[in-house]
Order: C-alpha cells, then structure tokens, then sequence
C-alpha cells in the first residue's frame, strides 16, 4: 500500500479506494459515483513565493526576445531592429554587459540628435544584404564581411603564403570586389 500522503481517497462515504493519481481519482467519482471532479488537491495559496518559476519565465522572455532579433535582420526590417535595441538596452545594462548597453545607446543618440534624419534612415536601412533573393534571405553586413575575409584567408593559404602584407591582401582581394556587389 502507498504512504497515506502520496494517495488520494474517494470522497464517496462507502468506497474505500485509493488512487496514486489525481486525474485517476477524479475520473472514478465522475464515472462510478457521479461526483464531480476536483480541479486540484489542495486550496491555491496566495502569497507563494516561486523564484524558480519567476526565473525560468523571465529566462524564456529574453531567450525568446533574443531569438526574436534574428527575423528583422532576415526580414531586411530596420525599424524592428531599432525596436529590439531600444528594448535591449536595459536588458543588456542590468546584466552588466556595458558595451552592448553603450553601443544601443548610442545608437539612440544618434537617432534623437547626432545624425540628420536622412542619414539615420540611411544608417537604419543600410544594414543588410541579400545575396541569394528571395524572401528572408537577409544577413547582416557584419556577417558578410566575415564571410569576406574567411574566403580571402583561404585564398591567401591556398597559394602557400606565411606572411600577410598589405600588398598581398589587396592582391586577393581584387578578384572579390566583383562578389562583394
């Protein structure tokens, strides 16, 4: 027999069952009783304090947040992202990253009063590219210059070269320019 704390009896007077779950309970009295089903075993108490729940919910919202930010950049959508900075700001400055917090500050200074309004549109829209069309096809300009450079650097191994010089590196990457536009 389980441990009277960890089974549920029947509320009816003449049955002597016991169930180890409550759904299971419930659908005995409904069936063979006609009672009607309990919503829980115990009374919700009000002032319950839940930090793990408060914690994983709060961990959620910025993950998701987070995940978020991807669809503006595939989007092209530059009013989102500015969104999504604006948002992140306090989130990136409670959690100590400081230069993250800085650089989406900054951003919103420009906006209110460093840049013209036709050069924060400009600043705004001019952060992505598309290289293969086609709908949410978008990285961003930091990506693609990543992907730049990882090229040139193969290019560069590829032709047994140990030092790079300024002279080399241009060299390599005249053939890119035309795949860069």
């Amino acid at each position: 027999m389980l441990p009277e704390q960890q089974t549920h009896k029947c509320r009816d007077k003449n049955c002597t069952k016991r169930f180890f779950f409550l759904a299971a309970k419930n659908l005995h009295e409904e069936l063979a009783h006609g009672l009607a089903p309990t919503a829980s075993l115990e009374e919700p108490k009000e002032n319950i304090r839940d930090d793990l729940y408060k914690y994983s919910c709060s961990r959620l919202y910025v993950g998701l947040l987070l995940l978020n930010a991807n669809d503006p950049v595939k989007e092209g959508d530059g009013d989102r992202l500015i969104r999504f900075y604006n948002i992140y700001t306090f989130i990136f400055r409670m959690n100590g990253n400081d230069k993250y917090a800085y650089i989406c500050l900054r951003l919103k200074a420009r906006e209110l009063a460093l840049m013209s309004p036709r050069d924060f549109h400009r600043l705004k829209w001019n952060r992505f590219v598309n290289n293969h069309g086609g709908r949410a096809q978008n990285i961003s300009l930091d990506l693609r210059l990543e992907h730049i450079n990882k090229v040139t650097k193969a290019l560069i191994k590829s032709q047994g070269m140990q030092n790079l010089t300024d002279d080399v590196s241009k060299t390599f990457q005249k053939p890119l320019e035309a795949w860069k536009s």
